[in-house]
């Protein structure tokens, strides 16, 4: 991690959910979750958490992982594909498709963010250990 980067306050919700996060992260059950709104909000609010929670990620992961991190084919194509979400804008209504596609879009982002931690968390502990 970048050395400019300021962490959140300790004990601070944002300093907890990046706790929860990196442990969800860490753990080889891969029950990642995506901090999105319930099903029970509309089609246009879930889809625009998605699409902003991808352009929060690409920017915090951009000031993590720095210009030129040691990226897969697999996560540079996955990294690729978040950029496209980020710049997709929400829709107000839609029908079971729509639901559905967004459900495997929620499911996409959740492993490309798996994928992309192992890449650059994970393969990097791996590097040190050979050392």
């Amino acid at each position: 991690m970048d050395d400019d980067v300021v962490a959140p306050e300790s004990g601070s919700a944002l300093d907890e959910l990046r706790v929860a996060s990196a442990a969800q992260l860490a753990d080889r059950s891969f029950d990642f979750e995506l901090l999105l709104p319930d099903a029970d909000a509309s089609l246009g609010v879930r889809s625009g958490a998605v699409f902003d929670w991808c352009r929060g990620f690409l920017g915090g992961f951009g000031l993590a992982a720095g210009a030129e991190p040691p990226l897969s084919a697999e996560s540079l194509e996955a990294l690729g594909d978040l950029a496209k979400l980020a710049a997709a804008q929400a829709q107000d209504d839609g029908d079971e498709d729509d639901e559905a596609a967004l459900v495997e879009i929620e499911e996409f982002v959740r492993v490309a963010t798996l994928l992309l931690h192992g890449d650059c968390v994970l393969a990097a502990q791996h590097r040190q250990r050979l050392h």
